[in-house]
């Protein structure tokens, strides 16, 4: 039976969170929590700073990985990687 694209992209897309938080060793609730400040960035850019801080502390960064001024195609991911996290939180295919 094959993989239509979309099953085996979500699947790379989670091996990818598991192996992304296993090696900066943060729990998966400390992505979700950074990706719900990434979301409230993409709607209020003045709470960017907040958001850097928050995933600086968290070691999901280093200080020089973030830009600046607001960085949006970072924001995405983190805001996508959060979503995936809940998600896989709630279906039980990682703990919390």
């Amino acid at each position: 039976m094959a993989t239509n694209p979309s099953n085996k992209q979500m699947f790379e897309a989670k091996q990818g969170i598991k192996e992304y938080l296993a090696s900066v060793g943060v729990s998966p609730e400390v992505l979700v929590r950074v990706g719900q400040m990434a979301d409230a960035v993409i709607k209020d850019k003045a709470l960017y700073t907040m958001f850097k801080e928050q995933a600086i502390a968290s070691k999901l960064v280093e200080p020089d990985d973030l830009d600046m001024k607001v960085d949006y195609p970072s924001l995405a991911v983190f805001s996508t990687m959060g979503k995936i996290t809940e998600q896989m939180i709630k279906s039980g295919e990682i703990g919390a």
